[in-house]
């Protein structure tokens, strides 16, 4: 039950009226920690986002209101090694996490209770110090005095008014745990299922399974049913009954040509396919009762939507290239006639580094930057990202977002805003390289994003202060190659272009320049603990 790469932007719409649409932008990398990978609906008035924040802070959660406006995070754990989260109905979902310090100190095992108004920790508690392979931890059928979950291979039965473990039963080699409105299914590579109530109590051990065949990839529970994809018609449903083991069918053929997705929310079912060319989703309640059958009109964007059904509104989330890199987004919308998602124009004009403060191993960094507003709105909030370039390993690694509110940036207009942040690469007698990226809080960028990013370079010597190098760069104008007098054969040259993208990296001489279109460029060189850099001009 780990999550996957997903997004944040918020667009509301009501049966009644249509609310203006509102965006938040998370940047995202390939294989890098994301600020934010999973966004789930936890009620009709806020969503919530949940994501491993780096390395070093397991998980990063974020309330966001439904005006796209972030209300609060949270960030709890350190270096996850297993983490995962289970709904409790519509409003409420249990999150848990097991981490450690890696090579020294306990491992921890924490369950929180996560709902609209806060988060509550159910259980915290050591654990030992062992990396067994396959699924080993989980939480389930959350009462308001009691919960079950399972830690290496046992469940127990937690009071959460004494905190202690009422009772306890070994399951080894469970893979799966399937929750049902009053009970759970164990499922396991070396026995028939297992069905047990709220108290741990065993009803049942399932017969007929695997007999029985269900697409696990198109399996959801609603209330005491198991509910799959047909292996026999393209456009019906199998129903389980988890304590018969019964078999029931729906036939959507009159609403869909085939079944593509199954979902359960607030208490119902939905369907969702083609029919006649045209998407669809259909709804049923808890009897498998007919509600409603409702037409799909999803925004268009370049990688494909996931969504999430809710009676009224249609959730929508996928990792896009919407301003020129890909970034993650959500958008909620009625099933018809979304409005268009709306674009906000800023700017990342210059960024500095104001004070640095030494630690052992660290550096905490206080960095000034300036925007400005490029769009004939007020520039109320803005996001700010960093690029990976810490030294592998560490915790600053990632791309953390920082969250700048209660601004009042008139059209045209620059703010100066100040942050802290840290890093690894003075320990490492390493320059500080960084390239930030600035967003706008509620609005995707416009289609020029030249102008969003700055590439932050710091050299710290033992003085704590820049040193310059003092360089001739020959021949310039150039054709096919650069050599820096003055710097050593390993130094390292970067040349960008004047939108800030690295073109070209090598030693000292840079050759194979031949192909580069004419114009200027920036040449940043790296000489040990020194640095330059020098404007050059490309000529054929």
């Amino acid at each position: 039950m780990m999550c996957r790469n997903f997004i944040c932007v918020i667009i509301i719409f009501s049966f009644a009226f249509q609310i203006k649409a509102q965006v938040i932008y998370e940047r995202t990398y390939p294989n890098a920690f994301p600020s934010i990978r999973h966004s789930i609906e936890l009620s009709d008035t806020s969503t919530f986002s949940l994501d491993r924040a780096d390395i070093c802070n397991s998980l990063l959660i974020r309330h966001i209101d439904k005006s796209g406006n972030i209300v609060d995070t949270l960030s709890f754990g350190a270096e996850a090694f297993l983490y995962g989260f289970h709904w409790i109905g519509h409003d409420s979902v249990l999150v848990w996490v097991e981490h450690g310090a890696h090579d020294f100190g306990p491992d921890m095992f924490f369950i929180k209770l996560w709902t609209p108004q806060k988060i509550t920790t159910l259980l915290s508690e050591e654990v030992p110090r062992s990396f067994v392979q396959g699924r080993t931890y989980g939480a389930f059928l959350y009462r308001e005095n009691q919960l079950i979950y399972e830690k290496s291979d046992t469940f127990f039965l937690r009071n959460l008014l004494t905190g202690e473990n009422d009772w306890m039963i070994f399951l080894p080699g469970v893979t799966d745990v399937i929750e049902f409105e009053n009970s759970i299914l164990t499922i396991s590579n070396n026995q028939r299922p297992r069905l047990y109530d709220q108290d741990l109590n065993q009803l049942a051990t399932w017969q007929n399974y695997p007999d029985f065949y269900l697409d696990t990839s198109l399996v959801v529970v609603l209330d005491s049913f198991w509910i799959g994809k047909s292996p026999t018609l393209p456009s019906a449903l199998d129903i389980v009954n988890v304590f018969t083991e019964s078999v029931q069918h729906i036939d959507v053929s009159q609403f869909l040509d085939s079944i593509q997705d199954i979902q359960t929310n607030q208490g119902y079912l939905f369907v969702s396919g083609m029919f006649e060319g045209i998407n669809q989703v259909v709804q049923y309640d808890k009897s498998f009762e007919l509600v409603q059958v409702r037409q799909l009109d999803v925004p268009t964007v370049k990688e494909s939507m996931e969504l999430r059904y809710s009676p009224a509104r249609v959730y929508a989330w996928a990792i896009d290239g919407i301003g020129g890199y890909k970034a993650d987004y959500r958008i909620c919308y009625a099933y018809t006639d979304p409005y268009e998602i709306e674009s906000f124009d800023i700017s990342l004009d210059s960024m500095w580094i104001s004070s640095i403060e030494n630690f052992p191993g660290f550096s905490k960094i206080q960095i000034s930057l300036i925007v400005k507003n490029r769009s004939t709105e007020v520039l109320k909030r803005f996001t700010l990202h960093h690029d990976k370039n810490e030294p592998e390993g560490n915790c600053f690694s990632g791309t953390n977002a920082r969250n700048f509110g209660n601004l009042n940036v008139d059209p045209e207009q620059t703010d100066t805003v100040s942050f802290i942040d840290y890093t690894t690469s003075f320990a490492h007698d390493y320059p500080l390289h960084r390239i930030y990226f600035v967003e706008h809080g509620n609005n995707h960028l416009n289609a020029d994003t030249t102008d969003n990013s700055f590439d932050l370079w710091h050299i710290l010597s033992n003085a704590n202060a820049a040193v310059e190098l003092d360089v001739n760069v020959y021949p310039n104008p150039f054709t096919d190659f650069l050599r820096v007098e003055q710097a050593s054969g390993t130094a390292q040259l970067y040349l960008y272009d004047l939108t800030g993208k690295l073109v070209f990296k090598g030693q000292n001489p840079l050759n194979g320049l031949s192909g580069l279109p004419t114009g200027v460029y920036l040449l940043q060189i790296i000489d040990g603990n020194q640095s330059n850099q020098q404007q050059v001009v490309k000529v054929e």
